[in-house]
């Protein structure tokens, strides 16, 4: 089975990013990518995909003042993944979890006749 993905194809900020699962799904071969947003919305998050990469943008809206004591930090992010050969099939925030179901694109092959 050929890898989705190179861990140089992966690109952090400089703030802290969360974490991610990659897998495929057995009976289909599509790949997945799943996020770990605890206490975001779906609109506090965009998924956008440019020039082969995914890019997920997640923004908390917590007021540090309202706390008088804080000791869950909690980061706005930004991670993008190089897709190879793939769509974004769904997108499903469910349970604090971001799954990106990512269906793959067969290259078609095109028979040019010779005049």
């Amino acid at each position: 089975m050929q890898t989705t993905f190179n861990q140089e194809d992966f690109y952090q900020t400089p703030q802290e990013t969360p974490y991610y699962n990659i897998g495929f799904q057995t009976d289909t071969q599509d790949g997945f990518i799943e996020i770990l947003t605890p206490g975001l919305d779906k609109e506090d998050i965009k998924v956008s995909v440019s020039d082969n990469y995914l890019t997920v943008k997640g923004s908390y809206k917590t007021n540090p003042k309202e706390y008088t004591e804080q000791n869950i930090e909690l980061y706005d992010f930004s991670r993008k993944f190089r897709l190879q050969n793939q769509n974004i099939k769904s997108v499903k925030l469910k349970n604090g979890i971001l799954r990106i179901n990512l269906k793959e694109i067969k290259p078609e092959v095109v028979r040019i006749e010779i005049d």
